[in-house]
């Protein structure tokens, strides 16, 4: 991953001042309007590293070591907001083809502030129940992708038919695990670590925004309380 600092925001800019117009260097870099737009906004952070190969001999040229500007990135990518996208929009998208990152930041439906986002990650809007009671509908999730997951990691996975689910991955020998956080939230899932079809993609999930209200009315669905709960049922007991 090469992150868009301002030396090199600064020469897309220059190269787009010299060309004139977004889609000259659209051709020029052999990158979408759409997303040349967004690096000279600066939305974008970052480029997948075989783009930077393919384009760095072309904008170069365009980048001057001695720029009096050329400091450390801006303030806002420490208080970036990243792409919102929903359960469907991640699982249609084909990673082998097109970056989940940039999908997000393509078919974006908002934007969100995390504290412990970088540059590349995105966010999924829960939609349905299959993360409860952890994650209710409408929860946000901060994910990141191209992670090496360890066992333990809690992770968002898009199943080979194209399901969306909440498990914590583990591994061992040649083979690697999706649990199940309790017995009521679905069942486990083992797979070859050489089966390249049960799972399309796996993200580390590093934050989330959930309504706890609706957590705490999902885990009690789900036949799950917490330990204050029973001190709290027990005193109103008492007080009848």
């Amino acid at each position: 991953m090469k992150i868009i600092d301002l030396k090199i925001a600064n020469g897309f800019r220059r190269m787009k001042a010299a060309m004139e117009t977004d889609a000259a260097v659209s051709r020029a870099l052999g990158l979408s309007r759409a997303h040349i737009g967004r690096i000279l906004r600066g939305t974008t952070y970052y480029l997948e590293d075989d783009t930077w190969s393919r384009i760095e001999p072309i904008i170069s040229r365009y980048i001057h070591d001695d720029d009096p500007s050329n400091v450390e990135p801006p303030a806002v990518i420490r208080n970036q907001r990243f792409p919102v996208i929903s359960e469907a929009a991640a699982a249609e998208c084909n990673t082998a083809y097109f970056p989940i990152a940039d999908w997000a930041e393509e078919y974006a439906e908002d934007r969100v502030s995390f504290s412990e986002g970088r540059p590349g990650d995105f966010v999924i809007r829960v939609a349905g129940e299959s993360m409860m009671p952890w994650y209710p509908p409408n929860t946000l999730i901060l994910a990141r992708p191209n992670e090496r997951l360890k066992s333990g990691d809690r992770v968002i996975a898009v199943l080979g038919d194209g399901s969306v689910v909440f498990k914590v991955f583990a591994e061992k020998g040649n083979q690697f695990f999706l649990f199940s956080l309790n017995s009521t939230d679905g069942r486990d899932f083992s797979f070859k670590k050489n089966d390249y079809t049960g799972v399309r993609a796996m993200y580390l999930v590093i934050q989330s925004m959930r309504d706890e209200r609706a957590l705490d009315n999902a885990m009690s669905k789900n036949g799950i309380h917490h330990f204050w709960q029973d001190k709290l049922n027990s005193l109103q007991d008492r007080s009848k």
